[in-house]
């Protein structure tokens, strides 16, 4: 095939081919960050195919773009910016996957990437808009379905090659994670990829809030913990009536005579009582009950109270005992 020239058919194709791999690069980028876990993988796989595609186009697109700006055309800029935010954009994700510029300063190549990519939508929009790409019925023939079926292939394929190579060289891209990224888990909110939200118990927690290594948005009981006094709870966050919390009780057996029941409630009292213990359980995160509420009845009413909370919950959600 001779380079030097395009015909209009080619624009057309070349164009539409263009057209549907942005699309899908952008479609595929948005789904692997929006899962960061497993299925992610296969969504990296192919927003990558799709980037190693219009690279694949570009010799093609080159002749149509210089043949194009021969031709006084209004609003040409917004072309020339849509081109160019898609190159920097191919570049910032080269940069990060290689590992050869991961940041610069404040900011990183995979930042230069999905900024890029965000900055040219808009202008794709206006593209396809002002500048459709007229569909023949020959651009949908059978024959062309199976070279766009074997281009594809051949992005990713070549996208495969280069990944075992960049794995089998010495640059920091080798080390990159299944998703892209290059956290390992090192609890700094900065080098995370994605806002990682999560419900643990305080003392679970607690001292990488302290560290400042983890942020405490609100614990979730009627009142601050003792433990972190500092952070609000979610009805003072701002989610009015929110309350979940895990508490222990000690229960007897059903028929238990009711002294000996007020004898074991006055030696769990006399226990929990003591500095000691009371010590034991503010480390562990646990807020004891005042006394007044340490009776038989509290735990009763209190029981009752989560069941008539939690039991339309656990039916709607079709929660089962395994």
């Amino acid at each position: 095939m001779i380079l030097g020239s395009v015909s209009l058919s080619h624009r057309a194709r070349v164009n539409l081919a263009l057209l549907g791999l942005l699309a899908g690069a952008f479609l595929t980028g948005w789904l692997a960050f929006s899962y960061a876990t497993a299925p992610a993988r296969w969504a990296l796989v192919a927003h990558a195919s799709a980037g190693v595609g219009i690279l694949l186009l570009l010799p093609w697109k080159s002749m149509i773009a210089r043949r194009g700006l021969r031709r006084p055309r209004p609003a040409r800029w917004a072309s020339i910016a849509l081109g160019v935010l898609v190159l920097v954009s191919i570049a910032g994700g080269l940069l990060h996957s290689s590992g050869a510029l991961v940041a610069w300063g404040a900011y990183t190549a995979m930042e230069l990437h999905v900024g890029a990519a965000i900055a040219a939508v808009p202008f794709a929009a206006w593209h396809v808009l002002a500048r459709p790409v007229r569909v023949r019925p020959s651009d949908l023939s059978r024959r062309l379905f199976l070279r766009t079926g074997a281009g594809l292939a051949l992005a990713s394929v070549s996208y495969a090659g280069g990944e075992l190579a960049l794995r089998a060289s010495s640059l920091p891209g080798a080390g990159r994670r299944f998703t892209g990224s290059y956290e390992v888990g090192s609890f700094d909110p900065d080098a995370m990829p994605v806002s990682s939200w999560m419900f643990d118990a305080v003392p679970t927690m607690s001292e990488h809030v302290k560290s400042g290594r983890v942020k405490a948005l609100g614990t979730t009981g009627k009142t601050r913990s003792s433990v972190l006094p500092n952070t609000p709870t979610l009805d003072e966050a701002g989610v009015p009536g929110y309350e979940a919390v895990i508490w222990l009780g000690i229960m007897a057996p059903k028929g238990t005579p009711p002294a000996i029941v007020g004898k074991l409630n006055a030696a769990v009292a006399a226990a929990l009582a003591e500095p000691a213990v009371r010590a034991r359980l503010a480390e562990l995160g646990q807020d004891i009950f005042p006394p007044a509420q340490q009776t038989p009845q509290t735990l009763g009413a209190l029981q009752r109270a989560e069941i008539e909370k939690w039991w339309p919950v656990i039916k709607a959600a079709g929660i089962k005992p395994e």
